[in-house]
């Protein structure tokens, strides 16, 4: 593992087009691969990932 690097981190008011940019830019298979997906399976891919987060309960909750 590099040691200069550092996960980026951003606000849940950060702007789509601020997640965007960084994915396109750090991330471009992935980007690609997100680029491509249907709604709903982005947002079925969202709450799966969400779930594995945070073990199925969200913050504040």
């Amino acid at each position: 593992m590099d040691p200069n690097w550092r996960v980026q981190k951003f606000p849940l008011s950060a702007p789509w087009i601020e997640l965007e940019k960084h994915c396109e830019e750090v991330h471009p298979i992935g980007y690609e691969s997100l680029i491509n997906l249907s709604p709903s399976t982005l947002a079925e891919t969202r709450e799966r990932l969400l779930a594995l987060d945070h073990g199925g309960k969200r913050k504040g909750k």
